[in-house]
């Protein structure tokens, strides 16, 4: 999986420093908690510029309003309360598609009227791999699913100390000092042809087994399991 997490960020970090419009997956990483899924989106916040928002109200359909976003170039959804019937996920996918794809994205402040501008975006999206955390991840259909990522996280011990205020402190500091060097490895990061998107740069890539459960949550899915049972 590691191939498509360097290729999203190289893709990621070309555009940005462009200042070019280049179409961007969705990442989506789901694995089980204190897994270090929030920490990935931490250190993606200061590759991608240092400024982060929370769109999931606004993608979700909760609100119309999202002026907040523009000021951010990391989008993340983390740790949110989730609305997991069919209604909201369709139209947390229908925001996916707008936010991976479109150049213009309108630009609505409360009590003004919207306007259409031209940010630089790349979302991200961490939850834990239970099946009613699954089931925030809208339905990957075929309009869909190149423009998402998702990757399975792993659980491993951490190469520091981190129970503590301040042993957290010191590892954060210590990743952020080897960050540079670590940039570095992701520009010169060759993107294998046969992964190569014309689209997004790298393509679209679903973990199997995530992948599994997610059908096996859908509606569908259900409705023919109680027909088979019937």
């Amino acid at each position: 999986q590691l191939v498509f997490f360097y290729g999203w960020m190289k893709c990621a970090r070309a555009a940005l420093i462009s200042g070019k419009f280049t179409p961007g997956q969705a990442l989506a990483m789901a694995g089980p908690a204190e897994s270090g899924k929030s920490l990935i989106q931490a250190l993606i916040t200061p590759a991608l510029g240092g400024r982060a928002a929370r769109p999931y109200q606004y993608m979700s359909g909760q609100t119309p309003f999202n002026a907040h976003l523009f000021g951010a170039e990391h989008q993340i959804i983390e740790d949110e309360s989730p609305l997991t019937d069919h209604k909201a996920r369709r139209a947390l996918g229908a925001m996916v598609k707008s936010l991976t794809v479109s150049e213009e994205q309108s630009c609505h402040r409360k009590g003004a009227t919207p306007v259409m501008l031209r940010p630089f975006w790349r979302l991200s999206i961490t939850l834990n791999d239970e099946p009613e955390n699954l089931m925030v991840l809208p339905p990957l259909d075929e309009s869909l699913e190149d423009k998402i990522i998702i990757l399975k996280v792993e659980k491993r011990p951490m190469p520091f100390p981190s129970s503590t205020p301040d042993d957290r402190a010191n590892f954060w500091n210590t990743l952020m000092s080897e960050l540079p060097g670590f940039l570095a490895h992701i520009e010169q990061f060759v993107i294998p042809p046969n992964l190569i998107s014309q689209r997004f740069g790298i393509t679209h890539y679903q973990h199997p087994e995530l992948l599994s459960k997610l059908d096996e949550l859908a509606p569908e899915s259900k409705l023919l399991s109680i027909i088979d049972n019937f």
